[in-house]
């Protein structure tokens, strides 16, 4: 069991006496542990006065060259090489490395090391963005004493740049991170040179040869980081390919940094501030998170918004197309709660009864994919990410107002197609049950337990209706990183320039599946998320004993009309109660709505960083656009088409 050297610290005086004035690795790093303890106990107003009142001390005591010699060997300690190393930066080069490094930091206590080390010591004390803030608010006097009794060595700086450059260059020269154009040899790479110049000018800093290739290099790295993230902002992102970009711009103004405070240029003060931030961070996961999953985000935004921009219909034309695709697709959903009622009344075990959920709600969906139709539910997330688009592109309120309006509208016509094309044909094909059997599709029992499950007071519809809308959001997060999958990975042209494709199926079957691929398969993942969200999830709620159940609204209007037809022909079909349902149709479609274009938005303008004051602006043109002319946001205009500011 390591020993503890743990003293009790109420004054500079003790904070002095304790201090071990035999080398001893253990305790030094036991008293360091003990004195930043000391120091970060108290409020930030009062932990300047302490760093003053032990400045003093140590400035009075007798020993005091002793003392500052003692503190001076225990801050060089040869472990500050790894505080310059690895502080504010990731451990591990692929983000879902550094993730599960940093939860299992978060849970699992970690014991100090033998031997002593500082990185371990610092990282331990809980260091905050706030402690950071107080360092660069420290009084001029104090930060001359402590910044000329704890300036690192030039060993230690040099040794730092080293071990970084070393890390840099294997990053970068790894395949697929930094690939060269052209036809460039690998050792062309101004990373591949980077540890030699790095070793040139640290060895002579002020030399001006060294000076100038240095800032060469540098800026030859910079570009190549640079270059590949055009490269990835035309052709989709992969987390890891983002995260290695951040992990090697972070190391390159590490070097840069130790190169400056090598040539007395550099600041220690900003130096510290940057360390000690370094430490609060290299704790978090939501700083990981911003480094690795923002430019993610944005280009599943983009594609999502690319997507999104198929579902808005600027002119009167674009507006009946649509209105007649939503059609197709609520007749295609009344054979979807067809099935689906058909499944519930066999007796399978929960799990085969979630998979036949899953590949009914999926075939339906896919094939709407297929024959492009549109459904309702699928379009909010959809257009929030498109509206996002144009929000970034500030092209003025105007603009936005016109998009939102032809978001409405075409909406409002797909909602209302979607209902007219179901529930008719819902209450069709009951009748044509009825004249084919004698008797309606659905049991009287499962009719009563249709209406009273949609009663938007009298049970949970509500809140499934929002865990609906939740997985509509998701699924359209789906489509979005599978279309930006399909561009990093260019699988198109990867499909047809497959020579073992080609021998399969022939030239012109290859060509037609990556059109196919390009066209359909962002759009199938959706599907086939939504329908693994709708259809097998309930299954597993079910097996966990919660009872939830899906609605979405134009499933549960087609299941509403076949429970109105079973009633009705039963003679127990009551007006109040049916009123009641199709009001709560009316709510299931409105939380299904609002909760998959609210996190849609959300998403989006969170990677787009839309300013606050530009959405209060579009809000106030908003309001006055609706009170002007309302109609617009249910009918198209007539005349010119509007032309809307789709993503590229």
């Amino acid at each position: 069991m390591a020993r503890s050297f743990t003293v009790t610290i109420d004054s500079p005086a003790q904070m002095l006496a304790a201090l071990p004035l035999e080398a001893d690795p253990e305790q030094e790093q036991h008293w360091l542990a003990d004195a930043l303890s000391w120091l970060k106990a108290a409020p930030l107003e009062e932990r300047t006065r302490r760093l003053e009142e032990f400045t003093q001390a140590l400035s009075a005591h007798p020993l005091a060259s002793d003392l500052r010699l003692r503190l001076r060997k225990i801050w060089t300690h040869h472990s500050l090489v790894r505080i310059f190393t690895e502080a504010g930066l990731p451990d591990e080069p692929a983000f879902f490395e550094e993730l599960a490094k940093r939860l299992a930091n978060k849970v699992l206590p970690r014991v100090l090391p033998a031997g002593g080390d500082l990185y371990a010591v610092l990282n331990s004390a809980g260091l905050s963005l706030e402690d950071a803030g107080w360092v660069a608010t420290l009084p001029p006097p104090l930060v001359e004493f402590w910044g000329e009794l704890l300036r690192p060595t030039t060993e230690s700086i040099l040794n730092a740049a080293r071990l970084l450059a070393i890390r840099a260059a294997a990053v970068a020269l790894a395949p697929d991170m930094l690939p060269l154009r052209d036809s460039r040899r690998q050792e062309e790479s101004p990373f591949f040179r980077l540890t030699a110049v790095v070793e040139r000018m640290m060895v002579d800093p002020c030399n001006p040869a060294s000076q100038a290739e240095w800032k060469e290099c540098f800026t030859g790295c910079r570009n190549a980081v640079s270059e590949r993230r055009a490269q990835l902002e035309v052709s989709g992102v992969n987390t890891n390919l983002i995260f290695g970009l951040e992990l090697l711009s972070s190391v390159l103004h590490r070097i840069d940094t130790l190169y400056l405070l090598s040539t007395e240029a550099g600041r220690g003060r900003a130096f510290s501030v940057e360390i000690v931030a370094g430490f609060a961070e290299h704790r978090g996961l939501m700083p990981l998170f911003r480094s690795g999953g923002t430019h993610l985000a944005r280009k599943i935004v983009e594609h999502t918004g690319r997507t999104g921009g198929h579902y808005i219909a600027g002119s009167a034309g674009q507006w009946r197309v649509i209105g007649y695709g939503a059609i197709g697709a609520g007749v295609l959903t009344a054979f979807t709660a067809l099935l689906k009622f058909g499944i519930s009344s066999l007796p399978l075990a929960p799990a085969i009864a979630g998979v036949a959920y899953w590949a009914n709600y999926s075939f339906f969906f896919i094939l709407m994919q297929l024959m492009h139709l549109a459904l309702a539910s699928k379009m909010p997330a959809m257009t929030a990410a498109a509206l996002a688009d144009a929000l970034a592109k500030n092209d003025g309120p105007q603009e936005e107002v016109d998009m939102i309006a032809a978001m409405a509208r075409t909406q409002f016509v797909v909602t209302l197609a979607n209902l007219v094309g179901t529930m008719p044909m819902s209450f069709a094909i009951d009748a044509l049950w009825r004249w084919k059997f004698g008797y309606p599709y659905l049991p009287i029992d499962y009719a009563h337990h249709g209406l009273e499950a949609v009663h938007p007071f009298l049970s949970w519809s509500i809140v499934f209706a929002l865990i609906t809308g939740l997985s509509l959001w998701l699924s359209s997060l789906a489509t979005g990183w599978t279309a930006n999958w399909v561009a990093f990975r260019s699988l198109p042209a990867a499909i047809e320039q497959s020579r073992r494709i080609r021998d399969t199926i022939g030239l012109g079957l290859t060509r037609r599946l990556a059109r196919f691929v390009q066209a359909h398969l962002s759009g199938i993942a959706g599907y086939v998320t939504l329908g693994f969200l709708l259809g097998f999830m309930p299954m597993v709620t079910k097996f966990l004993g919660i009872s939830y159940e899906v609605r979405h609204v134009t499933l549960a209007a087609a299941s509403l009309a076949y429970a109105w037809s079973s009633l009705f022909h039963n003679g127990q079909l009551e007006l109040v109660p049916a009123l009641w349902s199709a009001g709560g149709i009316a709510v299931v479609g409105l939380c299904n709505f609002s909760a998959a274009f609210a996190l849609g938005l959300w998403l989006a303008l969170r990677s787009r960083s839309v300013s606050y004051r530009h959405r209060v602006r579009l809000l106030r043109a908003l309001g006055t656009e609706l009170i002007r002319r309302p109609g617009r946001f249910f009918f198209p205009p007539s005349g010119k088409p509007v032309e809307l500011a789709h993503s590229d």
